[in-house]
C-alpha cells in the first residue's frame, strides 16, 4: 500500500516525536542513575530540546501551508457548489416551463385543428349546412345557387389560411415521367402498374399540397375544456 504525502509526514512526525521523548527520558534516567557522559547530561538534553523546538517551528509552517491549501480547496468547493445551485435553479425553471407547455398540449383536444377548419368552412361558406342537408328535395337551380355560395366561402377560407399549390406542375391530360426516386407520397399510380420505375403516364389529377397553415387561435366563451367540440353554435333569435 502506498502512503500519501501527508500520511508519510505523519509517520516521520511520530518517529521524530518518539525519538525526542526517548532521548529526554534516557537523559533523565542517566542523570538519576548518576551515569556521567563525556559532555554531560545537560548538553544532551539541551540538544534534544533545541531539536524539538526546530521541529515544532517547521511543523507550524507545514500546518500553516496545509491550512492555506484547505482554505483554497474550500473556496473552490464553494464556487462549484454555487455554480451547481445556479444550474439546478435554471434546470428547475426550464422544467417548470416545459410542464406548463405540456399541460397546454394535454388540455387541447387532439382534433382541435380539424374542428377549427370545419368551423371556418361553416362560418364563411356554410359548408356543413350544404353537405349535411338532403339536397335531393331541391331543384337543380336552387342547389347550383347554394353551391356557388359554398364555393366562394370555402375558397376564401382556403386562400386565407392555407398556401395551396398543385403537386404536379403539368396540365391534366398531359404526360409525365416518374423516375426511380419519385415521391410515393406525392404521386399515386393507377391503371396497369407493372415492373419498376421509371414510369410514364397521363396526368389524371395534378394533386394538391400545402406549404403552410395559419389557423387563428380558437377560443371558447365557456368554461375551460367545455365547448371545444362545438363546430358552430346554434343561433337563437330572441323576440
Amino acid at each position: 500500500m502506498t502512503l500519501g504525502p501527508w500520511q508519510g509526514r505523519d509517520a516521520v512526525r511520530l518517529v521524530f516525536a518518539s525519538l525526542i521523548v526517548a532521548l529526554t527520558a534516557i537523559s533523565y534516567g542517566l542523570e538519576a542513575l548518576g551515569v556521567s557522559l563525556v559532555l554531560g547530561v545537560a548538553p544532551v538534553r539541551l540538544m534534544v530540546l533545541v531539536s524539538a523546538a526546530i521541529w515544532a517551528f517547521f511543523e507550524g509552517l507545514a500546518l500553516r501551508k496545509k491550512a492555506a491549501d484547505f482554505q483554497e480547496s474550500l473556496a473552490q468547493a464553494t464556487l462549484v457548489k454555487d455554480a451547481a445551485r445556479q444550474e439546478s435553479d435554471s434546470a428547475r425553471e426550464e422544467l417548470r416551463v416545459m410542464r406548463q407547455e405540456l399541460d397546454k398540449v394535454r388540455k387541447k383536444p387532439k382534433d382541435e385543428s380539424a374542428l377549427q377548419v370545419l368551423s371556418l368552412l361553416q362560418q364563411k361558406g356554410r359548408f356543413l349546412d350544404f353537405v349535411m342537408d338532403d339536397v335531393t328535395k331541391y331543384p337543380d337551380a336552387q342547389i347550383g345557387a347554394a353551391a356557388r355560395v359554398v364555393h366562394q366561402g370555402c375558397a376564401q377560407v382556403v386562400r386565407e389560411y392555407f398556401d395551396v399549390k398543385p403537386v404536379e406542375g403539368g396540365t391534366e391530360g398531359g404526360t409525365v415521367t416518374l423516375d426511380r426516386n419519385y415521391d410515393h407520397e406525392r404521386y399515386r399510380l393507377v391503371g396497369r402498374v407493372t415492373g419498376e420505375a421509371p414510369y410514364r403516364g397521363r396526368i389524371l389529377h395534378r394533386g394538391w399540397l400545402t406549404t403552410s397553415m395559419r389557423l387563428p387561435e380558437r377560443t371558447t366563451s365557456g368554461d375551460h375544456g367545455r365547448g371545444q367540440e362545438v363546430i358552430a353554435p346554434a343561433e337563437v333569435e330572441v323576440s
